[in-house]
């Protein structure tokens, strides 16, 4: 137990110094840097396991409370119970950093970045492993092509920046949307309510992916026969699937 605390020890004051650098970041980069960071500090399995039955919590769930709670586990711990939503992600800093409009906007152009890239790692993964190939990618678009039949992968860093720009887009049954999860629920039945017609009856599809998971899940639409044993359906999905699903009561 003594090594599993000098080495908790060890990662909190990394973090520390982490956080002293960025001051003000997102909850996927908070837990990325986490993950990350018990990798470096080099727990083993059995230590990992050791750790979820002493603290009721996976590693780095725990880690992530002890940062975030207010209430920090070690004298090394850092304290980030400062969170503020900004344009659907949630930001974490501590009560010392004065924010601004413009630290969001920097912070929030950075965690988009961030995302985008995991995004477009986990698209491309998947295609190739359904044996696509892949004819160009970049940060917001991945295109490829299946036995002549091309598709086209567009990347939005929230579902805000996708609401944005949908109207803007000429769907077709080649498209797909894709999207990370959010803070909550409520803006995604919006979205579904507002536009899951237009974007079926165009027979294209958006794609939820989380990249601190890397889980894909069926939002609106339904992928390829070739894509579709990667996917999850997600509780958002489910939860959506029996507000606004028919209720048919006469038998015929």
């Amino acid at each position: 137990m003594a090594d599993i605390q000098s080495k908790l020890n060890g990662l909190f004051k990394d973090l520390n110094i982490y956080l002293n650098e960025k001051k003000l970041l997102s909850r996927f980069e908070l837990r990325l840097k986490i993950k990350e960071l018990i990798g470096t500090n080099e727990f083993s399995e059995d230590e990992l396991q050791h750790c979820e039955t002493c603290y009721e919590y996976p590693l780095l769930q725990y880690i992530f409370l002890s940062a975030t709670s207010g209430i920090p586990s070690s004298i090394y711990a850092p304290i980030l119970h400062e969170k503020l939503e900004y344009k659907q992600i949630l930001f974490y800093h501590s009560h010392t950093f004065k924010t601004s409009e413009d630290l969001l906007e920097q912070a929030y152009k950075e965690a988009c970045q961030l995302k985008l890239k995991y995004l477009q790692t986990l698209v491309s993964k998947i295609l190739l492993k359904a044996n696509y190939s892949v004819i160009e990618t970049s940060l917001k678009r991945i295109l490829a092509t299946l036995e002549g039949v091309k598709l086209n992968c567009s990347l939005f860093c929230s579902l805000l920046e996708l609401t944005s720009k949908l109207s803007s887009l000429d769907l077709t049954p080649n498209d797909a949307l894709i999207i990370p999860p959010g803070t909550n629920a409520a803006p995604f039945i919006q979205f579904y309510q507002q536009f899951s017609n237009q974007i079926l009856l165009a027979e294209a599809t958006v794609w939820l992916i989380d990249p601190e998971t890397e889980t894909v899940s069926i939002f609106i639409g339904i992928p390829s026969k070739r894509l579709l044993g990667f996917f999850t359906k997600s509780q958002l999905a489910r939860s959506i699937e029996r507000r606004w699903r028919p209720t048919i009561t006469e038998d015929f």
